[in-house]
């Protein structure tokens, strides 16, 4: 099964509002899958979709805090209205 299908098929069964994408900073080879997944998220299933990527250090917390309040607002909007 391509990976895209598995995808897919999570969104469907967990009822997804929308899809996170977590990457480790350095960890290059999936911040480039990441490009094929945002593409199939919003493309294929029309939901939402947030890169993250971190080094799991304090140093960023504010700032993915403030962007993740963000994309679930968007998902607010999106989704009862």
């Amino acid at each position: 099964m391509y990976e895209t299908e598995t995808y897919g098929r999570l969104s469907e069964e967990y009822k997804a509002d929308g899809v996170v994408d977590l990457t480790w900073q350095a960890c290059h080879t999936y911040n480039i899958e990441s490009f094929t997944v945002k593409n199939f998220v919003k493309e294929k299933l029309n939901l939402p979709f947030i890169q993250i990527e971190t080094d799991y250090s304090d140093s960023d917390i504010e700032q993915l805090r403030v962007r993740i309040e963000a994309f679930l607002e968007t998902i607010g909007k999106t989704a009862y209205n």
